[in-house]
């Protein structure tokens, strides 16, 4: 079985576990494109973003874009002008 359908099979199991947060590091790190859809798909309606031991940034999944999770996730802030 391919990495990507290995950790959408986990993550399937662990979403019948009744848990109520997961926490995820590098979730979609060595899958392919198809299988970083299905598993951003499958995961909850709310992102919170860690660095550093903190909590940095929340979303709703709805408003959250790929470049948002990859600035913040790798310790980056935000730019107001």
């Amino acid at each position: 079985m391919s990495g990507g359908n290995q950790q959408k099979v986990a993550i399937g199991k662990w979403l019948h576990s009744g848990a109520d947060v997961f926490v995820f590091d590098e979730l979609t790190k060595g899958v392919d494109i198809g299988a970083k859809s299905d598993i951003f798909r499958i995961i909850g309606d709310r992102i919170a973003i860690m660095y550093d031991v903190k909590i940095i940034k929340e979303f709703a999944r709805s408003e959250v874009e790929k470049e948002q999770l990859r600035l913040y996730a790798s310790g980056g802030e935000e730019v107001h002008s």
